[in-house]
C-alpha cells in the first residue's frame, strides 16, 4: 500500500473527468459530498442486462463496470462553482492488468488468489490523496505484486504528467 498527496489537483481532476486515462479501470463506488450526498455503486445489477449482453461483453452479475461509463456522470456531479466538500472514487485493476502485472514479478500469488487491486482517490480538506491497496484470497508474505502495482499508479501518473508526493 503506498499513499501519495496530488500535488496538482486541477490536472489530476481534469485528467480522470475529462479524458480518457482511468477509463480501463473497473469502478467499485463513487461518494461524492456537495450540496447533497451522491453514492454511485459500480456493481452490476441483476437483472438489468440479459445473459446475452453479460456474455458479450465479458461481465458477471454483480461484477464491476469500467468507470468509462460512469466518467461523464461524475463529471456533471463534480462540476459547477464550488468544489465539493469531499469525494472518493474507489478503482480496481482489471483481470487483464492483475494477470500482466503477475507475469512481470517473480512471485507465489497465483491469479485466482487476488481478490483485488485497489486505487482510492479521496479528496478531503482540500487536499487530494491517492492510495493503492491489495487484497487476497489468501495469507501471503510476498509483496511483489503490491510493489508492481504501486509502480504501475506511479508510471501512469508520470505519463499523466501529474505530480504527487509520498505520504
Amino acid at each position: 500500500m503506498q499513499a501519495y498527496r496530488i500535488k496538482d489537483v486541477k490536472n489530476f481532476m481534469n485528467q480522470m473527468l475529462r479524458t480518457e486515462a482511468f477509463d480501463f479501470f473497473l469502478l467499485s463506488e463513487i461518494t461524492i459530498q456537495s450540496k447533497g450526498s451522491y453514492v454511485i455503486d459500480g456493481h452490476i445489477e441483476e437483472g438489468y442486462y440479459s445473459q446475452e449482453e453479460l456474455d458479450a461483453r465479458g461481465l458477471r452479475v454483480g461484477g464491476l463496470l469500467p468507470y468509462a461509463e460512469y466518467r461523464t456522470l461524475a463529471f456533471d456531479m463534480i462540476k459547477g462553482q464550488r468544489t465539493p466538500n469531499y469525494f472518493k472514487f474507489i478503482f480496481m485493476a482489471p483481470e487483464a492488468l492483475i494477470s500482466k502485472l503477475l507475469e512481470k514479478t517473480e512471485n507465489t500469488i497465483q491469479q485466482q488468489d487476488v481478490l483485488g487491486l485497489v486505487c482510492n482517490v479521496r479528496f478531503q480538506n482540500g487536499e487530494l490523496q491517492l492510495i493503492t491497496g491489495s487484497s487476497y484470497r489468501i495469507f501471503t508474505t510476498d509483496k511483489s505484486l503490491d510493489e508492481a502495482w504501486d509502480s504501475y499508479i506511479r508510471s501512469l501518473l508520470t505519463k499523466l504528467d501529474i505530480q504527487w508526493d509520498n505520504i
